[in-house]
């Protein structure tokens, strides 16, 4: 499990899919910030949550998505909006 300060993301498997998900469907930097997440390794700002919720949001609003990955997206956005205020967050697993 890869946690931003005591926030649970997800699993490195499913935060990776859902990385390359938001590659097909999204555009912006918010794309590698989702593959940082992926990693568990390094560092959140607020800059980096920003990117990666407008990037999820996107996504989220992306009929073309699998219903499911849609789902996720809006999860991974509320949990980084709640964890913003806390940066810069240190990626642990």
């Amino acid at each position: 499990m890869i946690r931003a300060g005591d926030t649970d993301l997800g699993d490195h498997t499913s935060l990776k899919l859902l990385a390359g998900e938001a590659a097909m469907h999204s555009r912006g930097p918010g794309v590698t910030v989702l593959y940082s997440l992926a990693s568990g390794r390094g560092r959140l700002t607020a800059d980096d949550v920003d990117q990666a919720v407008a990037a999820l949001e996107e996504l989220a609003a992306n009929t073309a998505a699998r219903d499911g990955v849609r789902g996720h997206a809006r999860a991974l956005r509320t949990r980084l909006a709640d964890v913003r205020g806390a940066t810069p967050i240190d990626l642990t697993t």
